[in-house]
C-alpha cells in the first residue's frame, strides 16, 4: 500500500471519528442543558436549607473522614496515567506537525491519529525506505512496537502472523498491532492502535 493511499485511508478514519464525536455530544449536551435550566429554575429555599444541613454534617464528619480520604488519595496515586507520545497517552511530540487533522513527524516517519485533548488513538511507524525482515530484525521490530505502549505491555493474543494484541495492566488497555508487509514479505509499517 503506498504512502498516499495509507494517508488518505487514515484521513478517512479520522474524519469518521470526528464526525461521530461531533454529532453525539451535541445532541446529549442540548438535552442536558434543557434539563439543567428546568432544574435550576425550580430551586427554592428548601433545597438551600438542605445544602446547609449537608455542609454542617460534612464538617462534623470531617475528622472521621480524614483517614478515609487519605486512603482514596493513595489509591489515586497508584493509578497510572498513560505515557505521553504512546497510544492512549497525550501527543506532546514537538516535531509532529498537523496535516489535515492528523499529526506527522517526518524525522521519525510517524503518523499520529488523535482524539480529544490530543489523546493518541493510533500511531503508524513507517519502514518503507528500509523494510524489516521478520527473521533477522525480530528484536528491532519488538523494540519499535513497544516504544509506543506502556512499559508493562505484553502480547495477549496472536490474531495471525501480521496482527497481535498487547495488553497493559497498569492502564487496563489493549493495543492492536498490525504489521504491513511488502511483496518480499518484509515489514514496511507497524501500526499500533486503540481500535
Amino acid at each position: 500500500m503506498s504512502k498516499k493511499n495509507r494517508f488518505w485511508g487514515a484521513i478517512s478514519v479520522l474524519l469518521v471519528i470526528i464526525f461521530i464525536g461531533a454529532i453525539l455530544p451535541e445532541s446529549t449536551e442540548e438535552k442536558n442543558d434543557g434539563e439543567k435550566r428546568d432544574k435550576s429554575e425550580s430551586i427554592d429555599s428548601k433545597e438551600n436549607k438542605e445544602e446547609k444541613e449537608q455542609k454542617t454534617e460534612e464538617i462534623n464528619y470531617s475528622n472521621e473522614g480524614n483517614e478515609e480520604n487519605s486512603n482514596k488519595q493513595e489509591n489515586n496515586e497508584n493509578t497510572t496515567k498513560p505515557q505521553t507520545n504512546t497510544v492512549y497517552g497525550q501527543l506532546t511530540d514537538a516535531n509532529a506537525e498537523e496535516v489535515a487533522g492528523m499529526y506527522y513527524n517526518q524525522d521519525d516517519d510517524l503518523n499520529y491519529i488523535v482524539g480529544e485533548n490530543k489523546k493518541i488513538l493510533q500511531i503508524e511507524k513507517s519502514f518503507e525506505d528500509l523494510p524489516l525482515d521478520e527473521n533477522m530484525d525480530q528484536s528491532l521490530i519488538k523494540e519499535h512496537t513497544l516504544d509506543y505502549m506502556e512499559d508493562d505491555a505484553s502480547i495477549s493474543n496472536t490474531v495471525n502472523d501480521s496482527e497481535l494484541e498487547y495488553y497493559s495492566p497498569s492502564i487496563d488497555e489493549t493495543y492492536n498491532v498490525v504489521y504491513e508487509k511488502n511483496n518480499e514479505n518484509k515489514i514496511t509499517n507497524i501500526t499500533i492502535s486503540s481500535f
